[in-house]
């Protein structure tokens, strides 16, 4: 019974589990075995007591009704068990067919994300071709209004003075420049640091020789050599590194000052072609404001001369007046001679 009950993998306790089956089954037996008494005592109140009638509780035996109910708690327990493992077996199928619908699912749901996101990729692809296409109209219709704008300006008259050629040093050459007396430097230093590499290879010390001195001796002298060379590398190590540091330092400085050379031409470059500007923009103004003046003179002089034109009659129209016309020509314009000659005569 107990290997009946550990087939199944909720119960943890399996002696309480069967304690508990059992107390169930004999209550349960109890609660038959007063309701046949009950019975029995009801049918013996009902019915007339004979002798000649068998005892119902003549052949009645308790172990062997403990026995059989204990043979139907088995039964019992193994129509339990083979209904679980039945129960497990559709479980499982079922956890299989929903697995399996998943897995389905989960490919139909991938291949309509693949298809989203080529519809995606396609979509942008032609938002992308489209915002090539749009660029490419916008730079074409520019580069085609810059060569208009620039046919126009050369057909202006020139009123700025010619360029001149820019004294300045370009950046290119100050970076080539620079780049050469650096790289010149560098390998100076190489040199100098591979001279000195060459003189610290070199042995300081030699050994003395073995004749004449003892094992103790030797081992001191050894000693005591070693002990200088170690003091002489360790020496050399610090400066070594003390004129590494110095090199860096060094190095570090003429690199700032490098920068800031460079910084400061280019300051002056920008304040230089800043100064150009403002002078060519300063030039081009005062040109603009003679035109100007120069026009303005120009109409000026031409509303006179027609004003003028216009209020003075020519000498021959004064010669040749009508009498009665006479009266148009201004008083300060009139001469005496005019006066006195009379009108030609018509034949």
């Amino acid at each position: 019974m107990k290997a009946a009950v550990a087939k199944y993998p909720g119960i943890t306790d399996t002696d309480a589990f069967i304690k508990e089956r059992m107390a169930r089954g004999m209550e349960a037996r109890k609660e038959k075995e007063q309701a046949y008494w009950d019975w029995h005592k009801d049918i013996k109140s009902k019915q007339e007591i004979s002798f000649n009638r068998d005892d119902p509780l003549k052949n009645h035996d308790p172990e062997k009704q403990v026995q059989d109910n204990v043979d139907k708690a088995v039964a019992k327990t193994k129509e339990l068990d083979a209904a679980y493992q039945l129960w497990l077996e559709e479980i499982k199928v079922k956890h299989e067919e929903r697995m399996r619908q998943q897995v389905k699912d989960k490919l139909i749901a991938d291949g309509e994300f693949a298809g989203e996101q080529e519809k995606a990729k396609a979509k942008f692809a032609e938002q992308r071709q489209q915002a090539k296409t749009k660029s490419r109209e916008v730079a074409n219709g520019y580069w085609a209004w810059l060569e208009s704008t620039k046919g126009k300006i050369a057909a202006r008259p020139c009123s700025a003075p010619p360029p001149k050629a820019s004294e300045v040093e370009s950046v290119d050459s100050m970076v080539k420049r620079r780049r050469a007396e650096m790289g010149k430097k560098d390998k100076a230093m190489k040199a100098e640091y591979g001279a000195w590499l060459e003189s610290v290879n070199k042995p300081k010390f030699t050994l003395p020789p073995l004749a004449g001195n003892t094992v103790a001796d030797r081992n001191a002298l050894i000693d005591a050599a070693a002990k200088k060379g170690v003091e002489g590398l360790s020496a050399k190590t610090n400066e070594y590194k003390q004129w590494v540091a110095e090199m860096k330092d060094k190095h570090h400085q003429r690199m700032v000052e490098n920068v800031k050379i460079k910084l400061n031409a280019d300051k002056e470059f920008d304040k230089a072609a800043a100064g150009r500007a403002a002078n060519l923009e300063e030039q081009m103004e005062e040109a603009k404001r003679k035109r100007d003046e120069v026009a303005a003179q120009s109409a000026q002089f031409l509303a006179e001369m027609a004003k003028r034109v216009q209020e003075k009659p020519l000498l021959v129209e004064d010669a040749y007046a009508l009498p009665g016309h006479a009266r148009h020509i201004p008083s300060k314009f009139r001469g005496g001679a005019t006066q006195k000659k009379s009108a030609p005569t018509l034949t």
